[in-house]
């Protein structure tokens, strides 16, 4: 017997054996033992099978099973969730006040972005004008103690003058009285020279 005839089945009104092989059938079944082991493994795989189908399924329809959402066929016209299909695609049908809201969100969406974007540069640049001020605090504290050693500088400089300016020797009528006595000296001095 060949492979393809071992494995086709064979027509029960010909013969009583097992369809698959020919040999004889075990008790409570249609096949030999060899092949009801093997439909048995085959058979093992199909719970399994199953419950990953179900699950799938349930994942893949869950949200057109929500609580709120009914199917077409009861639906009233209080119901603001209803499943439905158009065409060959089945989806959620909600009221049109939702659906503009959400037609509203989706157009605010690249407008909000847009501000977002306005709002980071203008941070950008108060940041960098932040920036620029502690700069220009710190150039100017600079020039403030620049201003102060120079204003010290100066103000020694005019104590030392003042000091000096009021010694003795740079009193006016010391001056004077000297101018006075030195002229009085050459007059005196020419006058006994001219007799």
């Amino acid at each position: 017997m060949t492979r393809s005839q071992e494995h086709s089945p064979q027509p029960a009104s010909d013969f009583l054996g097992c369809p698959l092989c020919g040999d004889p059938v075990t008790k409570g079944s249609n096949y030999c033992a060899k092949h009801t082991s093997k439909r048995k493994k085959e058979w093992d795989y199909v719970p399994t099978t199953l419950i990953v189908l179900l699950a799938y399924a349930s994942a893949l329809f869950a949200p057109f099973a929500r609580a709120d959402c009914v199917p077409l066929e009861k639906a009233t016209l209080k119901d603001t969730c209803v499943v439905m299909a158009r065409g060959d695609v089945t989806g959620v049908w909600f009221e049109l006040k939702v659906a503009d809201e959400l037609r509203k969100l989706k157009l605010e969406v690249p407008e909000l972005r847009f501000q977002v974007q306005k709002l980071e540069a203008q941070v950008d640049v108060e940041q960098r004008r932040v920036k620029l001020f502690q700069e220009a605090a710190q150039l100017r504290a600079e020039a403030l103690a620049q201003s102060e050693k120079l204003t010290d500088s100066v103000l020694a400089k005019s104590a030392k003058v003042q000091e000096e300016s009021a010694a003795w020797y740079r009193s006016p009528v010391l001056w004077f009285a000297v101018g006075v006595v030195v002229t009085s000296a050459a007059v005196i001095g020419i006058a006994k020279a001219g007799e």
